[in-house]
């Protein structure tokens, strides 16, 4: 095992442990997500929304930044996830 090989090792486990947390803070947004839109049903006696309803647009827009915070951490963990696998690519091309 050289430097190069060594470098590039822990390139890998760098963007393995980057990649598990993107997820990990992915996972914890979509909950935030559904908390918010439980939360709002509940605050209004309302079991389920109906896509493409005024009641849906309302609770879209009530939970709007719950969404955008979600949408962050999916393009956050597809980019981890593209790192992850470049380093891995570079690794085995060498």
């Amino acid at each position: 095992m050289d430097v190069q090989d060594l470098t590039l090792r822990l390139a890998i486990s760098n963007k393995a442990l980057d990649a598990n947390l993107a997820e990990t803070f992915r996972k914890a947004a979509q909950a935030a997500l559904d908390g918010a839109y439980e939360a709002w049903k509940a605050k209004r006696g309302i079991d389920q929304v109906e896509r493409d309803t005024p009641q849906w647009d309302k609770m879209m827009k009530a939970t709007k930044p719950q969404y955008k915070v979600l949408v962050e951490a999916k393009r956050d963990e597809k980019n981890a996830k593209r790192r992850l696998a470049t380093a891995i690519d570079r690794y085995w091309s060498r």
